[in-house]
């Protein structure tokens, strides 16, 4: 939030925030949030663990967030796509939930090279299709964290402490 005050910054929303945003609203229960990182989340914010201790800004932030970014060259989505689609009608479901261990697209009707996450790479390596990129290194099962720069392709990387690759 406060990199946005001193830059240009694009966030997107992947099913986790959605899932955040859906407990809090009453629209998923909170035990069914709980259980995907949702605990952990409410322990960031404090020892008590609960969905108060969560500030007012952080949830509008949040509810900000965009499902898709797209640039001449590139669209910037959290989990997948349906190639013949444009972006603006994919569903949420597909945008924020879908993996590509159960659907591995073709390239986008666009010609755009697409950036996703969502679906860990667990060798720690970026998957690197050409026209899809998943920068997803399973940073959550102890690989790596990774950044992509999509105009140079220079990627950076560290680990749960911080070292890099």
């Amino acid at each position: 939030m406060a990199l946005g005050t001193k830059c240009q910054l694009v966030c997107l929303k992947g099913n986790h925030e959605a899932a955040m945003l859906a407990a809090l609203d009453g629209a998923m229960p909170l035990e069914s949030w709980l259980m995907i990182g949702g605990l952990q989340t409410l322990y960031s914010y404090g020892p008590v663990g609960s969905p108060d201790d969560i500030p007012a800004d952080h949830i509008e932030f949040l509810r900000e967030c965009r499902l898709v970014h797209e640039t001449d060259t590139h669209a910037f989505l959290h989990g997948n796509y349906d190639p013949k689609v444009p972006f603006d009608e994919q569903t949420t479901a597909t945008l924020m939930w879908l993996s590509m261990r159960d659907h591995l697209p073709s390239p986008h009707v666009s010609g755009k090279t697409v950036v996703v996450g969502h679906t860990p790479q667990r060798s720690g390596d970026v998957l690197d299709l050409g026209y899809l990129q998943c920068i997803d290194t399973a940073c959550v099962y102890g690989a790596y964290l990774t950044g992509l720069d999509v105009t140079t392709g220079k990627i950076w990387q560290v680990d749960r402490t911080g070292q890099r690759r």
